[in-house]
């Protein structure tokens, strides 16, 4: 044998035709290669909305992400104060990468922790197709009492 992959994928190290052994080997190198880790990466988030009016500027937009073994795995943290309005329509916000086109629709778990007075933790959904790129709607049940959610839940 002459190679193991990260994977521990062990080929053949052999000089040969394209379609031989040696492509095969270029293939697990491949997989291999898009599989492997990566570091901690920061991003800066985009909050739009799908109205004619758009959200104010949070005080804070942050964001980081890390692919493990082909998966992104992200985290956003957007702060308001009091002036931060969220404008009109659907609100929107990036996530670091475009959705995958192979897969119609990607949910992903979202928390909205409001420490205001009357607020609360909730939890919901945020939603990325392939059509809407790095786009993702947020959804959150729109059974809570919290009016600070209201945008949330996206009505129209």
């Amino acid at each position: 044998m002459g190679v193991t992959t990260d994977l521990a994928i062990p080929f053949p190290n052999l000089a040969d035709a394209a379609n031989g052994p040696g492509a095969f080997q270029a293939s697990l190198q491949y997989i291999d290669d898009f599989l492997t880790d990566t570091t901690i990466q920061p991003y800066v988030p985009v909050w739009t909305s799908s109205g004619g009016v758009a959200p104010t500027q949070p005080s804070s937009l942050l964001g980081s992400y890390r692919v493990d073994h082909g998966v992104c795995h992200f985290r956003l943290r957007l702060l308001c104060d009091a002036t931060t309005t969220g404008g009109t329509g659907n609100l929107v916000l990036t996530g670091p990468l475009p959705a995958n086109a192979t897969f119609d629709d990607q949910n992903v778990m979202a928390e909205i922790n409001s420490p205001a007075a009357g607020g609360g933790v909730y939890m919901g959904f945020g939603k990325f197709n392939a059509a809407n790129g790095a786009a993702m709607q947020i959804f959150f049940p729109a059974s809570s009492s919290d009016v600070r959610l209201q945008r949330w839940r996206n009505a129209a």
